[in-house]
């Protein structure tokens, strides 16, 4: 289990383990642990999401996790843990790969060395017209950014 889990709350065993039922043991038997923090601040949702575990993520939601609560370390929400969770698989959000699509289309290379730095995966992303990046970036005429693409 990772560290930092609150001994006292088998909530987050449960949500680690990605047992729904555990998780629902745990809420009958103390409906306030679905607020409970572990020593980062972040709850049995943020772990929930983060793992990717919806129905358990669903469950806590109906039970009355705070969807919009900020973890104590990075102040994120449980929405940008399952962000991280996508991200881990190479996940984008669709404006990322929109403004890319514009920052190589006004040949802007500070967001496009800034963007590529965060997130590799868009040398691989598709635009909505369905033209992959790096064609676009292949028929850019700046030789720095066809050179950031391959």
């Amino acid at each position: 289990m990772p560290e930092g889990f609150n001994a006292l709350a088998p909530v987050f065993s449960a949500v680690h383990l990605g047992d729904l039922d555990e998780v629902q043991q745990a809420v009958e038997e103390d409906p306030n642990c679905v607020h409970a923090l572990d020593d980062h601040g972040a709850s049995p949702l943020h772990y929930a999401t983060l793992r990717g575990h919806r129905e358990i993520a669903e469950f806590l939601i109906e039970a009355g996790a705070d969807v919009n609560l900020r973890d104590g370390e990075f102040s994120a929400t449980p929405a940008g843990w399952a962000i991280e969770f996508l991200r881990r698989r190479g996940g984008l959000l669709a404006m990322e790969i929109d403004d890319l699509v514009e920052a190589i289309d006004h040949e802007d290379i500070r967001i496009i060395e800034r963007s590529l730095i965060r997130f590799p995966a868009l040398r691989d992303a598709v635009s909505r017209s369905g033209e992959p990046l790096r064609t676009l970036a292949k028929s850019c005429r700046s030789e720095r950014i066809r050179r950031l693409f391959e």
